[in-house]
């Protein structure tokens, strides 16, 4: 006789409440989390360290070796990622400006290369110990649980972004800009630049962490989708910035960039979206605030090169200050 599932789930519902979904622990992960579950019995504080591995394989890996440049590109390249996304989750979007030092410490990873058949694993693990914030200054917060190590947080983001952004459905892509947009242009920038680079490798990237006493995160980059994943973040200018640049007009042309200069030093300054008669009319020595579209890219040797595009112009009084464009950091 046919039974009525959704009619017993029901019942079930009424009387005992909805069941939330059980963790999704992958194959080895409930027998580490028992080993870490019996060591945090025994301790105040967490002491054990989270770990995660980036796995290369594909073309550009020969047996278990990597060109070493491709490699310490792309090793890198997820420090800036992890570095960026924990910076967002502190509050720091902007792609330019130095990163508070705290950051920079928290999400700071160490790496631990090692061969396996057909691939290359790098092993990472964060260099603050657990213990550090969850005793701030030695003491014991007063608010029950202890505070997640900020690296934790955003290899989580990170690894999350990069699931959902590997393949993503037609119904989803809005979703997708909406993530980007949530972290920032600093976020989308290192991302970008880390998918570039697969793609210059010609490798797949398969990466994973394990925080203890939690499910392991992966998440996986071939070489096709970080091309596509490089191709949505420009083509959406996700990795773009809008800045407001203040200072005297140096060149002025209608076919090559013009040379403002403000209290940084010159800037050369992509002006062919100005009006044509915003461009006749200024004049070498005028100083102007100029709004500019700051786009990060990647050069073949891994160094950065930032490129500024003027999108409206005003002329400044006398008593208006000059302005410096944030470095690269």
């Amino acid at each position: 006789m046919a039974t009525d599932k959704t009619r017993i789930e029901e019942i079930l519902d009424l009387a005992y409440g909805a069941q939330p979904e059980p963790p999704k622990y992958a194959p080895g992960d409930l027998g580490r989390a028992s080993v870490e579950a019996f060591v945090a019995a025994r301790s105040d504080a967490r002491e054990l360290r989270s770990a995660g591995q980036l796995r290369l394989s594909g073309a550009g890996v020969l047996g278990h070796a990597a060109e070493l440049d491709d490699v310490g590109q792309l090793a890198s390249l997820w420090q800036r990622c992890v570095t960026a996304v924990g910076a967002a989750l502190e509050g720091s979007q902007s792609a330019f400006g130095r990163l508070a030092n705290d950051v920079v410490e928290r999400t700071q990873l160490m790496l631990d290369a090692s061969p396996a058949p057909g691939s290359l694993v790098l092993n990472v693990q964060p260099k603050a110990s657990p213990v550090g914030e969850a005793y701030p200054g030695g003491k014991k917060s007063l608010l029950g649980d202890d505070p997640r190590p900020l690296a934790d947080r955003a290899s989580e983001a990170l690894l999350q972004l990069l699931q959902h952004a590997s393949q993503p459905s037609l119904d989803e892509l809005d979703n997708l800009t909406a993530e980007f947009q949530s972290l920032g242009p600093r976020v989308a920038t290192s991302v970008k630049m880390l998918a570039d680079t697969i793609v210059k490798a010609h490798v797949d990237m398969d990466a994973e962490w394990r925080e203890p006493q939690v499910a392991t995160l992966r998440a996986s980059l071939s070489s096709a989708s970080a091309g596509w994943v490089s191709e949505f973040v420009g083509g959406r200018d996700l990795d773009v910035e809008d800045l407001v640049l203040r200072g005297t007009v140096r060149t002025v042309s209608d076919i090559a960039k013009w040379s403002v200069e403000g209290s940084s030093g010159l800037e050369q300054v992509d002006a062919n979206e100005l009006p044509a008669d915003v461009v006749r009319s200024t004049n070498v020595g005028d100083r102007v605030e100029v709004v500019v579209q700051v786009r990060q890219t990647q050069r073949p040797d891994g160094t950065t090169r930032r490129a500024l595009t003027a999108r409206t112009l005003r002329l400044l009084g006398d008593t208006e200050t000059l302005t410096v464009i944030p470095s690269v950091e």
